[in-house]
């Protein structure tokens, strides 16, 4: 019963978000910067939706570990904010640690990778 509720809330919301002209923008893992930021073609970094979002706009962040850090460039209003959302019923990590790859061994149980 909640889910349905859940849903009917969201269905409103983009209502809403439509009526005022506010779009919503997708994120996700798979995505590409170059792409559109709808939902068929999300954006791949968190940042470059929060680069596009105007006022009353929603960024739907789809499931999966997003490593970056984000600036915000504008505001919303108080009767309209910019809203980041992790997408319904999907897990969003931020993480602020970057992922280590192509260790080496240097001997005696020491490794080492290159950090960026």
């Amino acid at each position: 019963m909640f889910t349905v509720y859940k849903l009917i809330i969201l269905s409103l919301i983009s209502l809403l978000s439509l009526a005022s002209g506010a779009q919503n923008i997708y994120v996700a893992a798979n995505g590409n910067d170059a792409s559109s930021g709808s939902s068929e073609a999300p954006y791949l970094t968190i940042q470059k939706a929060a680069n596009i979002a105007q006022v009353g706009d929603t960024i739907w962040i789809r499931g999966g570990t997003y490593r970056e850090s984000v600036s915000l460039s504008r505001d919303g209003t108080a009767e309209q904010h910019i809203v980041f959302s992790a997408y319904p019923g999907e897990e969003v990590i931020i993480s602020g640690c970057d992922l280590l790859t192509g260790w080496s061994e240097l001997g005696n149980g020491i490794w080492e990778a290159p950090m960026q």
